[in-house]
């Protein structure tokens, strides 16, 4: 069956999931999306996460076979948004 966890992580962020979601049994699909942001409204700028997010997306996708979905350089509610999207995938 497929989960949905969702792990924030970032400068003040838990890394620890926020959500975690079992939709009904039966279905396959593994999918992931994948969030790098360098730049933040109220932080010092980042080096490494938008490269990082690549190279996870990347693996899940090759290796793995995940959908993905990879967003760079968002703001906080095009995350939230996506969040939401992803969530309807799950039901």
């Amino acid at each position: 069956s497929d989960q949905l966890n969702i792990v924030v992580e970032g400068p003040g962020l838990s890394s620890s999931p926020v959500v975690s979601q079992t939709p009904a049994p039966g279905r396959g699909r593994n999918v992931a999306l994948i969030v790098g942001n360098n730049q933040y409204r109220y932080w010092n700028r980042l080096d490494n996460s938008a490269r990082d997010a690549r190279s996870i997306e990347k693996i899940l996708r090759e290796k793995y076979g995940f959908e993905t979905r990879l967003l760079l350089d968002i703001d906080r509610a095009q995350i939230l948004s996506t969040i939401n999207e992803y969530r309807k995938l799950t039901r």
